[in-house]
């Protein structure tokens, strides 16, 4: 009997072992495929669960933290901004990603209707969008529900936007310029992507 128990105590003993090893593995690819990303040009934000490559450094966007702060906005939990030739006014570019956190929106919401309070939250953003007159699409974005528009960013910029939603935060990427509007916005978005 004190034999069986033994084994059975190895046996258990292998098995944790086993899945340390194997959770340890899985943690070192997930590490080497950032390495490998990094090496391709992508920019991690690991904070943010996200990878995108960008012609520009994103850096954070701290004024326009603090504005969202100045107005109770205190639900965009990151921006980044990034910028090329931005001395241009005919060939300079921003890229812009502002993350929000949602979750309070979902607190009563029991999960089994969250995707439908998703693509709700997604129509009302629609309806602001048509009430300023601006065109839009729903497009599948990585799986996600999504609203795609095109605007003049402060009046006179060209721009293009995404908004999607991913555990219960709001992505927003766009990119203004005046040119090569779809090609840079649609290398931004395209090369987007989570970490887990």
């Amino acid at each position: 009997m004190k034999i069986y128990k033994a084994q059975i105590i190895t046996a258990l003993c292998c098995l944790i072992l086993i899945s340390f090893q194997s959770a340890a593995n899985n943690k070192a690819n997930l590490n080497l495929d950032l390495i490998s990303l990094k090496k391709q040009g992508y920019q991690i934000f690991n904070k943010d669960n996200f990878v995108i490559k960008c012609n520009s450094k994103l850096k954070i966007n701290s004024e326009a933290l603090r504005l969202a702060k100045e107005k109770g906005m205190n639900f965009i939990v990151s921006s980044y901004v990034g910028s090329e030739n931005e001395n241009s006014e005919k060939f300079g570019v921003i890229y812009t990603i502002q993350i929000s956190d949602i979750s309070s929106q979902y607190k009563n919401i029991p999960q089994s209707k969250q995707n439908e309070f998703t693509i709700k939250y997604l129509d009302s953003y629609c309806s602001s969008l048509k009430a300023n007159n601006m065109s839009y699409s729903r497009p599948n974005f990585n799986g996600l529900n999504s609203v795609e528009y095109t605007f003049l960013q402060n009046g006179v910029l060209p721009s293009k936007a995404i908004i999607f939603i991913k555990d219960k935060k709001a992505f927003l990427l766009q990119v203004g310029t005046r040119k090569d509007l779809s090609k840079k916005y649609a290398s931004l978005k395209n090369s987007f992507k989570f970490i887990k």
